[in-house]
């Protein structure tokens, strides 16, 4: 079981209990797109946990439906991972993408945004982009070689960041595009330097991609956890969403906890 929730106060010594192995299945009260919208900036979040692989069926959990992603290139429930948090999406390298038009919001995204996902590289023979657009404009995040990450805003300029030599392990990428133009780039949560820049990018033009670059530059491994921000992310806290979604439960840290075995109620 993985629950997402979103608690707004917790004090030492409060329990929290969950009602669930209900035989007699209580209705949903679950709301996602509050969960994942309400004061926390988000433009689109793909958990990429998603079983089957039909039309519209990567998910964006703020709940706007044109963020809702169609895989292509033949990909079905094999490419059902395990990733790092709850499952993954494995793509092939060749043709596997998921891709969608995308919000308005999500489209005309200039600067001052912040770009997040967990990635599990296969290989770093050829630069694989993760996250891009099918036509002009717009911007994408890629893995260049084991030691190299880079954020581009199509038709203007890459910037293009040495990093500490990565693996084929899950890893925590984020990008900050601030408001000067600026990429910052973190891995696992570290600040790993800035790319001066001079222009905002443009406003997309064709499909959002997640997986590649419409058969150019496809990524090979596991992606997983999308996320994109309205807003430049401080240092602190990009730290901190790592620190949670790296953390599997140390008990008195935040992050990600196992709820008990069920417990008859008296």
């Amino acid at each position: 079981m993985v629950a997402w929730v979103e608690i707004p106060l917790i004090v030492d010594g409060n329990v929290l209990n969950v009602y669930y192995d209900n035989s007699l299945t209580p209705p949903d009260d679950s709301n996602g797109p509050d969960v994942w919208n309400l004061g926390n900036n988000n433009l689109a979040v793909w958990h990429l946990n998603q079983t089957t692989f039909g039309a519209n069926s990567t998910l964006d959990s703020t709940g706007v439906t044109l963020n809702n992603f169609t895989p292509e290139g033949g990909m079905g429930p094999s490419n059902a991972v395990t990733g790092k948090l709850d499952g993954a999406v494995f793509f092939d390298g060749v043709l596997d993408e998921t891709t969608g038009l995308g919000s308005s919001a999500l489209r005309s995204l200039t600067n001052g945004f912040t770009f997040s996902t967990w990635a599990k590289p296969d290989d770093f023979d050829i630069f694989r982009l993760i996250y891009s657009l099918e036509t002009t404009g717009g911007f994408g995040f890629g893995i260049n070689s084991s030691t190299s990450i880079s954020f581009t805003t199509f038709g203007i300029i890459t910037y293009l960041q040495t990093v500490a030599t990565l693996s084929t392990i899950d890893t925590h990428f984020a990008v900050k595009f601030d408001s000067s133009n600026d990429a910052t780039f973190y891995v696992n949560g570290v600040n790993v330097g800035t790319v001066v820049g001079a222009s905002p990018a443009n406003a997309a033009v064709g499909d959002l991609i997640i997986g590649g670059a419409a058969a150019v530059n496809m990524f090979k491994g596991n992606i997983d956890e999308v996320r994109i921000y309205d807003t430049e992310l401080s240092d602190d806290l990009i730290q901190t969403i790592f620190n949670n979604e790296n953390d599997a439960g140390e008990p008195g840290v935040p992050g990600f906890y196992t709820i008990g075995v069920p417990q008859s109620i008296p």
